[in-house]
């Protein structure tokens, strides 16, 4: 599941031979730009296929992805994750635990620096060995980049050409580093004017903070064990 994470995006972001490059550098700005929007809601399907040729997916994911302002919540299969404007929580569902601790918007401003898309889309620029443009395939920009060396041999990229939201990425892993599941497709639904209700990001759907350091579990986790990190430690007390 490793490899299937949803930030895959940044893997994709390197392209050779200049014209093709910087066509596609503008066209990464545009859906980089298109992902700042205040309110968005994605929904994201990723089918893994045992091989290049397969027609029918071996295994099926769903997930889930909401933002609005500074709040945060995705989905993805049994790990749900909520970050607001005061606390962070990741939610296990399998295991029925609840990780949660308070934002530490200092320590995510730097990193946010350090790792902004488009200030190393330059140098990631470099680093792939050639990239095809296919022109526009039902209203979407389809790219085709190749890193024969790399774990991923092929990539397609496909932008929505009005929008710039990525409408699909398909990865064709080598073969011989992943031998079965070598061919991952996610495909992703944008909303860019969802409705949310008032309780969507609110840390009590899974985590209550009484007085002192009393923390309980939410109405959605109600059987499940809750454990808190203190920000400034890194101390983990099961409450």
């Amino acid at each position: 599941m490793k490899k299937l994470k949803l930030f895959l995006l940044s893997a994709t972001l390197t392209i050779p031979f200049l014209l093709n490059a910087q066509n596609y550098a503008a066209d990464i700005r545009t859906a980089l730009k298109a992902y700042e929007a205040p309110k968005l809601q994605l929904n994201v399907e990723v089918n893994v296929y045992p091989d290049y040729g397969a027609q029918q997916p071996s295994h099926v994911y769903k997930a889930e992805l909401k933002k609005d302002g500074n709040n945060f919540y995705s989905k993805l299969e049994n790990t749900r994750m909520l970050l607001n404007d005061k606390y962070l929580i990741m939610i296990y569902d399998k295991d029925k635990r609840v990780i949660c601790t308070e934002r530490d918007k200092k320590s995510e401003k730097a990193m946010r620096k350090n790792s902004d898309p488009t200030e190393q889309l330059d140098t990631l620029l470099k680093k792939n060995d050639s990239i095809i443009y296919g022109g526009v395939v039902n209203n979407a920009k389809v790219y085709t980049i190749y890193t024969g060396k790399s774990l991923i041999r092929r990539t397609e990229i496909h932008l929505d050409s009005k929008t710039g939201f990525i409408r699909s990425l398909v990865y064709y892993y080598n073969e011989q580093l992943v031998p079965n599941g070598n061919k991952v497709r996610v495909d992703y639904v944008t909303n860019t004017s969802p409705t949310f209700s008032s309780s969507e990001f609110s840390e009590k759907r899974f985590v209550v903070f009484g007085r002192g350091d009393a923390i309980t579990a939410g109405t959605e986790c109600l059987s499940y064990k809750v454990i808190y990190v203190d920000p400034k430690t890194s101390t983990a007390t099961e409450k």
